[in-house]
């Protein structure tokens, strides 16, 4: 974004080198690559308001064998969301409390839900829609036959 417009032509190179080549972003070899599942919209079809608070929902054994990272994004310019998290990510190198079957927790919003530790919280600025991307690193097969399915968004505060 510049002071009065967008500028487009940088977008589509951005987009260009970082995206379409990039060979780890194109390939479906198991255990290797990188994947990019992204959402803009809730379990119900609305977009993602950063006025509220949502819940993801990540099955037991997330299929990557590097790493994963969940992060929230600006819709309009890509761009991190500016809170005072030191930046609106986490990931499964931090200590995230699972479940009882192995699944994971994430939440997404203006301020952390009682009882959420800081590592499973991205804050979201208010007034500001947003959109999260869940990145997998040394994508597995699982996720290539659909066999894990991160859940939807789903809203339980506004």
């Amino acid at each position: 974004m510049q002071q009065s417009y967008l500028d487009i032509n940088t977008r589509a190179r951005f987009f260009q080198y970082a995206y379409s080549s990039a060979p780890a972003m194109n390939i479906h070899s198991t255990g290797a690559g990188s994947k990019y599942p992204f959402t803009y919209r809730d379990a119900d079809g609305d977009f993602l308001s950063g006025s509220s608070t949502y819940r993801l929902h990540l099955p037991a054994d997330i299929p990557a064998a590097l790493f994963w990272a969940a992060t929230a994004y600006n819709v309009i310019d890509g761009t991190m969301p500016e809170t005072e998290q030191l930046l609106p990510s986490t990931n499964g190198y931090y200590d995230i409390p699972k479940n009882e079957d192995g699944s994971i927790d994430l939440y997404f919003g203006p301020s952390q839900p009682d009882g959420v530790v800081d590592a499973a919280f991205v804050q979201t600025v208010p007034g500001r829609d947003f959109l999260v991307a869940f990145r997998l690193y040394g994508t597995e097969h699982a996720f290539y036959d659909q066999t894990w399915r991160p859940d939807d968004l789903v809203k339980i505060a506004d």
